[in-house]
């Protein structure tokens, strides 16, 4: 099987952000992040995985999917990091959470 991305390499990708989004098919809340946050507790070099098995949803699930953003086209680039200039809305931008005690 092939090893997925660290999360410093992702976080070098062209876009710059990530879309975070809940697997739980009721659910699909979804959170736009730069993964500083998860380099900082993880170290750039552990495996994105840590991301997609620890993070918790708060409806309850504990999965996530990592995408990144739309490429809008060469005369926009990639979309803009929610909070910026932009002119696609995105809706059901919401807060996933890492459990305390959830330690890789």
């Amino acid at each position: 099987m092939k090893e997925k991305a660290s999360i410093g390499s992702l976080m070098n990708s062209d876009a710059g952000w990530w879309i975070i989004t809940c697997t739980n098919p009721g659910c699909g809340r979804r959170i736009a992040s730069d993964l500083k946050k998860f380099a900082e507790r993880w170290g750039a070099d552990a495996s994105s995985d840590v991301i997609r098995d620890n993070l918790e949803c708060v409806c309850g699930h504990r999965c996530v999917e990592l995408t990144d953003p739309d490429y809008a086209g060469s005369d926009v680039g990639w979309d803009p990091f929610p909070g910026e200039a932009s002119s696609s809305p995105r809706p059901n931008w919401s807060r996933l959470s890492c459990p305390a005690g959830t330690r890789s």
